[in-house]
């Protein structure tokens, strides 16, 4: 490789990526940015409006049935994940 336009050619050290998705990029849930669907989950911060109603009702019922859909986890909740870059693992050997 070179590491300018001119100059002379500089050999790199390899690096290998552990993942089969593209180079340097991997499939992440702790920097949501994207919904790709629904799932059921204990967590407030991905529930659904309708979720939250229940919680926000006068009727002790609805109430306590959120509650009790948290604590089986089974609240619908946005599935959000994001791709994020990783650096590669540098190896002892030089690129060919």
């Amino acid at each position: 490789r070179r590491s300018a336009t001119k100059g002379p050619l500089r050999r790199l050290p390899e690096e290998l990526d552990s993942l089969k998705d593209p180079l340097g990029v991997v499939k992440s849930s702790n920097a949501p940015a994207e919904a790709n669907g629904i799932r059921l989950s204990g967590e407030y911060d991905c529930m659904l409006p309708s979720e939250a109603q229940l919680l926000a009702s006068k009727r002790d019922v609805l109430r306590l049935l959120h509650h009790s859909r948290r604590i089986e986890r089974s609240l619908l909740s946005y599935d959000r994940t994001a791709w994020l870059e990783e650096d590669a693992r540098r190896t002892r050997r030089m690129e060919p």
